[in-house]
């Protein structure tokens, strides 16, 4: 008979760079193991409760924290000026009291989050013992490059916004794009702390700018890398992901590619796979550190 693991779950704040950051953690008895999740944009990580919940029963331990200018977090809504600045934000998770000490550590972001983990483990070199990301842009973005080049030639007026879906208050919102299952779409619009309107101008040059950054380097990840993404995911591209993963990486990198699957795979109708692939790498990680240690 399985084991039953009983759960702590509960939420705080702490002091950020520029106001204070909401987040939430999910811990079990003894955590095997602790993932510090970073969520995508308009996101929060009150939408991760089901995440939180299957690793802690698991046998780990989650701390998410609502990027800055999201969920219960301060700052204008889904502005993100700097991701270095927002990646120190995440980090301080380390600090707070139900951080689980002396065990394994990963660093796990989903879409916009994967590039603010990835962000963290390059630029701000936390002590890690492993990288997961899923869903992520961070190979570049030639839409939005393309857009602020025509902004700042003037040909595009982004006050105006209309007939751009980055910046179109209007345009209508994709929510097949998330998931097969119609129910994860309907959960997002009756989430009063979803954000669900266009890209703030700062996000969109914060975001291009850490991109090209990222070009820049190689080799700078030494441990484990597991990067996921939907085989039929109509908001980020894969490939371009993968391949920048590859060159920012020096070491063991495992890709999955679920076939069907869209955007959010912790919420399509195969997410029992994709758990089954996370926690058995999160189990290679907390094994290899028993060894290790």
């Amino acid at each position: 008979m399985a084991k039953t693991i009983a759960v702590e779950e509960g939420t705080a704040y702490y002091e950020g760079e520029r106001g204070r950051i909401h987040y939430r953690f999910w811990k079990g008895d003894e955590p095997s193991w602790v993932v510090l999740l970073a969520h995508g944009f308009g996101d929060h990580s009150g939408r991760w409760a089901r995440f939180g919940r299957t690793l802690a029963e698991a046998g780990g331990a989650v701390l998410a924290s609502d990027n800055r200018g999201h969920g219960l977090s301060d700052g204008p809504r889904a502005v993100i000026e700097d991701f270095e600045s927002v990646a120190a934000d995440f980090l301080k998770l380390y600090e707070m009291p139900q951080f689980p000490p002396g065990v394994p550590v990963a660093l796990s972001g989903h879409s916009m989050g994967g590039l603010i983990a990835t962000t963290a483990a390059v630029f701000e070199r936390p002590p890690i013992d492993a990288l997961v990301v899923s869903g992520a842009r961070i190979g570049g973005w030639e839409t939005a490059e393309s857009l602020l080049g025509r902004i700042d030639s003037g040909e595009v007026n982004p006050a105006d916004g209309a007939g751009h879906p980055l910046l179109d208050p209007n345009a209508p919102l994709r929510l097949e794009a998330l998931s097969r299952d119609p129910e994860v779409g309907a959960m997002f619009i009756g989430d009063e702390l979803a954000y669900k309107g266009p890209y703030p101008l700062e996000t969109l040059r914060a975001f291009v700018a850490i991109t090209q950054k990222l070009k820049t380097i190689e080799n700078a990840i030494s441990v484990p890398v597991l990067y996921m993404h939907g085989g039929a995911d109509p908001i980020t591209p894969y490939r371009p992901s993968i391949d920048r993963m590859l060159q920012v990486a020096d070491g063991d990198i495992e890709i999955r590619i679920f076939e069907g699957a869209r955007h959010s795979i912790y919420n399509e109708i195969n997410r029992d796979e994709v758990y089954g692939v996370l926690l058995a790498f999160l189990d290679r990680v907390a094994a290899r550190g028993a060894i290790d240690g």
